[in-house]
């Protein structure tokens, strides 16, 4: 029986955010906006699903030092950005499909 009060462990944590045309010309407020998200949240995974430019990704990794970053790259302009707390391993991978723009 659990007495109360009593937490149980996480496994792990993840966020995921569809930004909407996270670019470049609007990285300023944006960026403080996402960054204050995920230091609500402190997932140890997290995605971010639109993000278009270089900036973007720049900007994230400059002020989310404990993140090990990945972007996807393909024929699209939105990309998909995934960030990994540092200390936990992990593997990405992107299918070819995603990269040539092939529907499924």
């Amino acid at each position: 029986m659990e007495s109360k009060g009593a937490r149980v462990a996480k496994a792990f944590s993840v966020a995921s955010w569809n930004v909407e045309h996270f670019r470049s010309q609007k990285v300023d407020s944006r960026v403080e906006d996402v960054i204050g998200f995920l230091g609500e949240q402190s997932p140890d995974i997290f995605a971010l699903y639109e993000v278009e430019g270089r900036e973007v990704f720049d900007a994230l990794t400059t002020v989310l030092p404990k993140y090990t970053f990945h972007i996807t790259e393909g024929s699209q302009v939105q990309q998909i950005l995934v960030g990994i707390r540092q200390g936990l391993t992990a593997f990405f991978t992107q299918k070819t499909e995603f990269r040539s723009g092939v529907s499924l």
